[in-house]
């Protein structure tokens, strides 16, 4: 048997009372409290102390400034737990009227921290003797998560991965409820970087114990809790990280958007401007959870343009911060520490796909280029690849010009693959429900078109992949002696303009991989997207003025991931740009210099 307990302190402040225990107190049971559950604070006993109540005082002020799950009703509702090393018995008493003092009571426990017993300091829960971690219960509000997840472990123990479901799935009745625990259980070190950072996974990625749903019923319906988790989280788990749910997405990693495409699993609500702009790629929920939500510091999603299998490979993945130095960070540890930040000596601007067609949106990238061009000290090169490929084309291309050999390069293995690496799911859902998978029109689309290439096609695309990746590192995104990239590469990446959600959607159409969309995925490239600026635009649903984001991006040679952030992180920085952007409505603080100007935002009509 297993017992779930909530604990509402207060009425947004629910939690969950984490199991199994972290530490067992030793005493005579009248030592503890009779009501089932109580709230603690643990504090480490000071080797010396000429007054307790200011050292109590400013130790629960560090610990509201610094912990989204403390409160201080862990102390005026609850027992204090002095956590000590040696013999105190003489500042008993001092320390019992200090928390009287404080909090009008003198619920006083002590543990004599011994054997490696020792407990970070923060807020607990008590159930009898026992010492239970307290995880804050967060609702999601917009719908990001297809469900919230805890280990089935404390944090600290090595080689486990398993997690379970919470079993407590609301807060206000309408929707999931995400555990988070206290960042006080979890201070950064050396060997673990990620330590205490809470993250949340794309749908499509196993967690040993969960469920995968891959945004399609059917798909969770047949497939029971997963029983690996897939390799880089495990290596995101080793170094400290917090998995806390997984994220919803566009079924099988494809394109749909609401209202009309999106079927099976609610879409999430897209948290800025008017809250009912579209969510955008197949990632939706793992841009929401981080540009949502203060209590989610980052968001693992993928890239499936090429590939349905991202647990083989770093170079799918898709990382979501809401800060530069947070990207650098994550990006570092997920590759392994191994990656050049050396800065590129050129900067090159397609004329095959730009300028942007809006002024405005041009305009804030022409600030970004500039901002660039300073602080690497290079003025940028345009160039047309499509006359780059016709001057010096591979011989493969056998005279095509680029759009043309590039034609099917990526939509003959993503359909193909998209189709077949579920013949398994389709066969064996058909046998035990006895009726076919049921997909979304634009999936089912998918799905008709990929069932039609052949292993030939398939092969050919993979070649003509082959032969476009060693062309674009000969002539365009160059190495220098030491193999380290080059080149960065500024690529358009959407129009600013307004997608409401209650908007129906047109027909799905077919990939083209001469387009900057999707550039970067097929060639298996990093690339990295920042907000710089925002637009103004009269919203007909909150009928008031509202921000558009506007992103910039530039991509590079495989293996320059962190480079492109640390070009994002100077050239924003000398900008005199936000290095961060905010969760809700707005990306950006009023007032902050943004590219285009704050003050005279331009209205997007």
């Amino acid at each position: 048997m297993k017992v779930n307990s909530i604990v509402q302190l207060a009425q947004d402040l629910v939690y969950h009372v984490k199991q199994p225990a972290a530490l067992r107190l030793h005493g005579p049971p009248e030592h503890y409290a009779e009501s089932p559950v109580e709230p603690s604070v643990l504090i480490n006993f000071p080797e010396k102390c000429a007054d307790y109540a200011t050292f109590l005082k400013d130790r629960l002020y560090a610990f509201v400034s610094a912990d989204d799950v403390y409160d201080p009703a862990f102390a005026t509702q609850g027992t204090f737990i002095f956590q000590h090393t040696s013999d105190i018995t003489g500042a008993k008493n001092s320390v019992e009227s200090a928390v009287e003092q404080l909090c009008s009571h003198k619920n006083v426990l002590y543990h004599f921290a011994q054997d490696g017993q020792i407990l970070p300091e923060g807020p607990y829960f008590l159930m009898g003797s026992f010492v239970h971690q307290a995880w804050r219960l967060y609702p999601d509000v917009l719908r990001a998560f297809t469900v919230a997840t805890i280990p089935s472990f404390n944090l600290g123990d090595k080689g486990r991965y398993d997690h379970e479901p919470i079993m407590a799935t609301s807060v206000h009745g309408d929707e999931l409820a995400v555990a988070v625990p206290s960042r006080l259980y979890t201070p950064s070190t050396v060997d673990l970087p990620l330590n205490g950072k809470r993250i949340s996974i794309k749908d499509s990625v196993h967690l040993a114990g969960i469920k995968t749903s891959m945004g399609n019923r059917a798909y969770i319906d047949y497939y029971g809790p997963q029983a690996e988790t897939a390799e880089y989280v495990k290596f995101l788990i080793d170094k400290g990280a917090i998995i806390i749910g997984k994220t919803k997405m566009n079924s099988f990693a494809g394109s749909e958007k609401p209202s009309n495409q999106v079927i099976d699993y609610f879409p999430p609500w897209n948290p800025r401007g008017d809250g009912y702009q579209r969510p955008a790629g197949s990632s939706t929920g793992a841009g929401v959870s981080t540009g949502g939500y203060t209590w989610c510091d980052f968001a693992v999603g993928t890239d499936s343009m090429l590939t349905l299998s991202p647990t083989l490979d770093f170079d799918s993945w898709a990382l979501f911060t809401r800060g530069l130095d947070d990207l650098y960070k994550f990006a570092d540890v997920s590759t392994g520490g191994k990656l050049s930040a050396k800065l590129p000596t050129k900067i090159l601007y397609p004329i095959d796909w730009l300028p942007y067609k809006i002024p405005e949106q041009q305009k804030m990238n022409e600030e970004f280029l500039a901002a660039m061009e300073s602080v690497l000290g290079v003025k940028h090169k345009k160039v047309c690849l499509a006359n780059m490929w016709k001057e010096s084309p591979p011989a493969a291309a056998g005279g095509k010009s680029i759009s043309e050999f590039l034609e099917n390069t990526g939509f003959w293995p993503m359909y193909y693959d998209n189709y077949h690496a579920f013949d398994d799911f389709r066969e064996g859902y058909q046998k035990s429900f006895g009726k076919p998978v049921y997909v979304s029109p634009p999936q089912r689309w998918k799905w008709d078109l990929g069932s039609k290439i052949t292993p030939e096609q398939r092969a050919q695309g993979l070649s003509e992949r082959e032969t476009f990746m060693q062309w674009i590192e000969q002539y365009v995104l160059t190495r220098d002696s030491d193999g380290n990239g080059e080149a960065v590469i500024l690529l358009p990446l959407g129009n600013a303009q307004l997608e409401y959600r209650d908007v129906d959607s047109g027909p799905p159409g077919v990939v083209k991989s001469f387009e900057p969309k999707y550039f970067g995925s097929v060639l298996g490239l990093p690339q990295i997207v920042t907000p710089i600026g925002q637009l103004v635009f009269e919203s007909r649903i909150s009928q008031r003025m509202e921000n558009v984001p506007i992103i910039t991006t530039i991509a590079g040679a495989q293996g320059s991931d962190l480079m492109l952030v640390k070009v994002m992180q100077l050239a924003v920085a000398h900008a005199g740009w936000p290095e961060s952007v905010q969760t809700g409505r707005n990306c950006f603080l009023e007032g902050e210099k943004l590219a285009g100007g704050q003050s005279r935002t331009p209205k997007l009509s």
